[in-house]
């Protein structure tokens, strides 16, 4: 954990939290959503600025090939790897 704390992308992104500016990093984040009665989706719209910078990031993750592609497949890629190592 400490290694990672040197990386300066860390480093900006723990400063940037800690001055409550919301990026892609840390805006939606599940620290945000305790305790809301909100759902996801709703906090997600309530932090996310039209045209904003948050705005365009999200469009690339939730778009086709996003997040959740990437995720199925890496998911996907770990489960035939782990099958493979244990024969």
């Amino acid at each position: 954990m400490e290694r990672a704390a040197a990386c300066p992308k860390v480093r900006r992104r723990r400063a940037e939290a800690q001055a409550g500016r919301a990026t892609p990093g840390n805006a939606g984040s599940p620290l945000f959503s305790n305790g809301s009665k909100l759902d996801a989706a709703t906090l997600r719209q309530n932090v996310t600025s039209p045209g904003g910078t948050t705005a365009a990031a999200l469009e690339v993750l939730m778009g086709p090939g996003g997040f959740e592609t990437l995720l199925e497949t890496a998911v996907a890629k770990a489960t035939r790897r782990s099958r493979e190592l244990a024969g």
